[in-house]
């Protein structure tokens, strides 16, 4: 049996207008969130096998705080690197600290990058995630509790 050619024209268009319509929805759910000045401020972490990056980002009157804390542990001996400052702008700025340029910060959706111009220069990325606003005590150097040779051992730092 044939098929009317008006049928397969129909059914052509048909097919074709389905599919632009879900590309269309689809790259309307891809969009990306906006940043904003409420949407930056927090914890924002990296944990790795040889280092941990915490950026803590507040906002104050009229310009935002900032904090970086790099822990390098990639020789054995963790080494801790701290910058602090201030910057206006989102999603990028320069940081300062006082009159002194530390680095400059660039925000995205649910993460933020700071490339730092002192101390130990580089790139340090951290995300934002569910646990990252729990916050743990920094009041000691290093972390509290070190394992020592195997998981089970573990001895406490005084």
């Amino acid at each position: 049996m044939k098929t009317n050619p008006l049928v397969k024209s129909i059914r052509k268009k048909a097919y074709y207008l389905i599919m632009c319509i879900t590309i269309i929805s689809g790259l309307i759910s891809c969009s990306t969130e906006e940043i904003t000045e409420d949407n930056v401020v927090g914890i924002y972490t990296n944990l790795t096998d040889n280092s941990n990056t915490e950026i803590t980002i507040q906002q104050a009157s009229d310009h935002f705080t900032f904090k970086c804390i790099f822990d390098d542990n990639r020789e054995g001996s963790i080494k801790s690197y701290i910058w602090t400052g201030t910057f206006n702008n989102i999603p990028s700025d320069v940081v300062m600290n006082g009159n002194e340029e530390i680095g400059t910060v660039k925000f995205s959706s649910g993460s933020v990058e700071f490339k730092a111009y002192t101390q130990r220069e580089g790139t340090y990325k951290g995300y934002r995630d569910d646990l990252a606003d729990l916050g743990y005590s920094r009041s000691n150097a290093n972390d509290s509790v070190i394992v020592a040779k195997d998981s089970i051992m573990s001895e406490t730092l005084e």
